[in-house]
Formats: structure tokens, sequence, C-alpha cells
């Protein structure tokens, strides 16, 4: 079930073979809710596990909703509660199947019009695995964050995405009743 919410993500990583826990913060609501553009991204939260403070790794966790890049306990080890754990491919999956709604809602509406309508420009609704793939890591980021960095960058990219449909949503008032007047933040999916 799809779940809308605009505080950040929490994109975490444990490094076992070097101790190291990664966090990245995704903003997934979009820019225009905090008056001004902000960054998406923000994070780069490297703790060396034999200096791991429980207390600032919940702080930087608790209470959002969390993307694994990789295998971890760290939630329950450490206690964290969470708004869920976010399916990835059931998240994409979500998004891309709310663009061809919308797609099918302005192709009937056209349909049904007198006059010609500019079709929407759909961005493509990349996958967040697939884009970290292809991230540049360099040594020290991978010592420092592990795949939370990458896979941070590929949500990063589905939010802006998804951004850009909402726009186009709301500018075509035969669009707004499948989502409202405002700007819906990435419709999360949590296992």
């Amino acid at each position: 079930m799809p779940i809308s919410y605009f505080k950040p993500i929490a994109v975490i990583d444990e490094v076992g073979a070097i101790g190291r826990i990664g966090i990245w913060h995704v903003d997934v609501g979009h820019t225009a809710a905090m008056g001004a553009p902000m960054p998406r991204m923000a994070g780069a939260w490297g703790y060396a596990l034999e200096e791991l403070d429980p207390w600032k790794v919940r702080s930087l966790i608790e209470e959002r909703f969390i993307v694994l890049a990789g295998d971890t306990d760290l939630l329950e080890r450490l206690a964290i509660a969470h708004r869920g754990i976010v399916d990835v491919s059931g998240t994409v999956e979500c998004a891309r199947t709310e663009v061809t709604k919308l797609q099918d809602a302005f192709e009937a509406h056209a349909a049904g019009s007198r006059t010609k309508l500019t079709a929407p420009d759909w961005p493509e609704v990349p996958d967040p695995v697939e884009v970290a793939a292809s991230v540049p890591m360099y040594p020290s980021s991978d010592e420092r964050t592990g795949q939370a960095y990458p896979l941070a960058r590929g949500f990063e990219k589905l939010a802006i995405a998804w951004e850009k449909v909402e726009k186009q949503r709301v500018q075509r008032p035969f669009l707004k009743p499948l989502g409202g007047d405002e700007l819906r933040p990435l419709p999360l999916v949590t296992r």
C-alpha cells in the first residue's frame, strides 16, 4: 500500500568488513513544500562500529522510513523505532503505475475534448537500484557509507522524476481528482 510522507527517508548500510555504518537522508517530498528549493540529499554520516554512539544513530534513523542498502540488523540491535522498511521495487512499480493511470486519464479526457490538448511529458521513472549501479564510487566513500550513497542517489533521481510528474498533474484540472490539488510526495511502499 502506498504511503504519502514528506520527512526525508534514511538510506542505511552497514559495511561489516570494515566495521562502519553509513546513513544518507533523501527528501522524497517536493522542494516547494519547504518554501524554497532545498537539497534532496543530506548525510554522509559514517560511524565506525567501535565508536558507535547509539543515540546519534537513533537520532538520524528513528521515526523515518528506512531503505536498507545492504544486509544489517542495526535496527533490531539498537532497537530503533521506524515507520517501515521501503520496498524499493514496490515503490518504483507504484510510481510507474500511477504515471500510467495519469496518462490513461489524460487520453480519456483528450478524446472527449473539443480542443487539442498538450500532452504531458512524463519523465522516465528510474529504478534506484539501477541508478545506484552506475554511481561512481571512490574508496573513501565506499569505506564511509558503503552502498548507502549510491542507493540514496537513486532515490534522489526517483524523487526528482516524481516531482516532475506531480507538477504536470496539478497543472491539469482534470487530473487533480487523481491526487488532489497539492503536489504529492513519492508514494512509498513498505514491507
